[in-house]
């Protein structure tokens, strides 16, 4: 009986074994170890950082809650929120965390708990000033007495938060050893643990050393084994990287790359790039972009999560925008049903890009409204998007707002182009005249040249209301005498040339009382500037070319013909087109 009762029990393990053997497999092909209550999602780049470097330069708007509704319906279940946490900090010796990013932070995990999305908080840049283009970031080494203090307050501020919000220590550290990355992020885990033993942590291994990009999936099998489980081991993944990178720095000239390999529709090599690495991964592009080789990188993710007994998760992977629609998306498509099938979950690079650069999901680089999503991809990837609605390019027809408390989402500013350092813009100054917040333009007089750029992401056709007599209507004050050029631009798009109206404010219309003034601008009155070309820096004189149907940029400009003015501060708010 007694060896009967031992039987049963070796049957009921083995039975026990084999299931959960089997739940690591699916269809043959083994999954990552350990679980993660999200699948995938997407990067919510250059919102909180990017080219943004204070946490007063946030363009809050760009995105709101309705893009989290979207999300859900689409079917992302996690966020992965790119922060520059370091700019936005009062610097050396304490490094407070700016209290404005925090309460803008609390509205987005707000939005995110309330549609039950997953939101990882990502420290994402650790410089203080924007790096050089193409440039490295410095070593983590620079930061490491201040990153455990900047992680401690945050991990203090979101720890009664629900388990939706996860923080990841650091994205993509390069130019320091694995052993100097392990020893500082496990720092940082106890930094954390200190003040928030809920929250799960996403850690992250060595991207770069001297230069040299490694395979950051093979650069997890460097970190220690850190002791606390509640970690998610990230990684990213581009490969191959001149295939899903052509186009930008620093492959800026190759472009035409196709997926997978087709010796037919492969570009010649640029004679500049021979004898570079990028001469190198041409000729091994064949085989690096076969499934075989892919697959054998990702099993590789799946080899150290069952090794170490951890869930990985694929934090970024994505291609450039500009390239072949059909190759992008089969890429994209064979990267996901990899992951997928290996239960890795991920985000992918990104939602909206904002730039030339872009690896966005819209039809457009710049785009950022889900009725324009490029359906293609995001099917190729997964997600279930709804018909879309082409945007409309009739005339505008009624007034509209662009600045009330925050920029609206169609608008991306830019901040004042200046060799001038003393010159800052201020996007939450609270000594507003309408609302909650202004605009703070400090010292832009101490340059000529100060200029802040109020793009438009889609173009605007104003000819209707400029017939109608629609004025430009806003608040402003200043402290010192000042002459300001307000002046609207047409695109510049290969032969076109961006034509300007603009109109003069000077202390005549804006005295330097200190004291709230309402601005009128009838469009109608504004005169033709001329145009200036960006890539040429070529001027032309005005020839009555200017159109209202074509507006993609406003601007507020110093007007360069009058004597530098120091220490002047300019205020505006409540900024929009008015229809009588």
């Amino acid at each position: 009986m007694k060896s009967f009762k031992f039987f049963i029990i070796a049957i009921f393990l083995l039975i026990l074994i084999c299931g959960n053997a089997a739940a690591q497999t699916r269809g043959g092909v083994q999954q990552m170890a350990g679980s993660v209550p999200f699948s995938k999602g997407v990067n919510m780049t250059k919102w909180f950082e990017g080219t943004v470097w204070n946490a007063v330069e946030i363009h809050f708007r760009m995105f709101d809650e309705s893009d989290f509704i979207f999300f859900k319906n689409i079917g992302v279940d996690v966020i992965r929120l790119p922060v520059n946490f370091h700019a936005m900090t009062s610097g050396a010796p304490n490094f407070i965390v700016d209290p404005l990013l925090f309460r803008l932070l609390d509205q987005v995990v707000d939005w995110a708990e309330k549609h039950q999305i997953y939101i990882v908080l990502d420290n994402h840049y650790y410089a203080r000033v924007p790096a050089p283009l193409n440039n490295i970031q410095p070593s983590p080494l620079t930061v490491a007495r201040e990153l455990p203090i900047i992680w401690r307050q945050i991990a203090d501020h979101f720890k009664n938060r629900s388990e939706y919000v996860l923080y990841e220590i650091f994205n993509e550290p390069n130019n320091i050893t694995a052993r100097q990355w392990g020893q500082l992020q496990g720092q940082v885990i106890d930094a954390i643990r200190s003040v928030d033993t809920k929250h799960t942590i996403v850690v992250s291994a060595v991207s770069h050393m001297d230069g040299v990009a490694f395979d950051s999936f093979e650069a997890l099998f460097s970190l220690p084994n850190y002791s606390d489980r509640n970690l998610i081991y990230t990684f990213h993944f581009y490969d191959p990287f001149i295939f899903t990178c052509q186009g930008a720095p620093p492959l800026n000239l190759l472009t035409g790359v196709p997926f997978p390999y087709d010796r037919n529709r492969m570009p010649p090599l640029p004679d500049t790039l021979r004898n570079t690495w990028v001469d190198h991964e041409m000729r091994a592009y064949e085989n690096n972009s076969n499934l075989t080789s892919l697959t054998r990188k990702l099993n590789r993710v799946v080899e150290f999560s069952r090794r170490r007994n951890v869930p990985v998760f694929c934090g970024e992977f994505g291609v450039l925008y500009t390239v072949k629609s059909e190759d992008k998306n089969r890429w994209l498509q064979t990267i996901t049903n990899l992951l997928n099938e290996r239960n890795i979950p991920w985000t992918i690079w990104e939602y909206s890009g904002h730039t030339s650069t872009s690896f966005g999901m819209f039809n457009t680089p710049n785009g950022n409204h889900f009725s324009e999503l490029n359906v293609e991809l995001a099917r190729a990837i997964g997600f279930n998007p709804p018909p879309q609605r082409p945007r409309s390019t009739e005339a505008l027809r009624s007034g509209f707002t662009i600045y009330d408390d925050y920029f609206g989402r169609d608008y991306w500013v830019w901040y004042p182009v200046s060799t001038n350092s003393d010159a800052k813009l201020h996007l939450f100054d609270t000594n507003a005249a309408d609302g909650e917040f202004a605009i703070r333009w400090e010292n832009p007089l101490s340059s000529r040249y100060d200029t802040i750029w109020i793009d438009n992401v889609y173009e605007q056709n104003y000819s209707f209301l400029v017939q109608s007599g629609a004025y430009l209507e806003f608040k402003a004050r200043t402290n010192k005498p000042v002459s300001i050029n307000v002046l609207f631009l047409n695109p510049e798009i290969d032969s076109l040339i961006p034509w300007i109206m603009y109109f003069t404010v000077d202390s005549k219309v804006l005295p330097p009382d200190g004291r709230w003034h309402t601005i009128r601008i009838p469009l109608r009155n504004m005169t033709e500037q001329g145009g200036l070309q960006d890539v040429t820096y070529q001027w032309h004189n005005p020839r009555g070319q200017f159109t209202w149907n074509r507006i993609n940029r406003i601007q507020i400009a110093m007007n360069n013909q009058l004597p530098d003015v120091p220490d002047a501060t300019i205020w505006f708010d409540s900024i929009r087109i008015v229809r009588p």
